[in-house]
């Protein structure tokens, strides 16, 4: 019962995690690039 909430909060949360890494990686080679 309380395995399914935290399963979906660790994807959810993991998921999130990725993408906002995945988008400061980009900035920061979008910046580099520009300058």
């Amino acid at each position: 019962m309380f395995g399914l909430p935290m399963l979906t909060i660790a994807a959810v949360g993991g998921t999130v995690l990725i993408v906002v890494l995945l988008l400061l990686l980009w900035g920061l080679q979008y910046r580099a690039a520009l300058s």
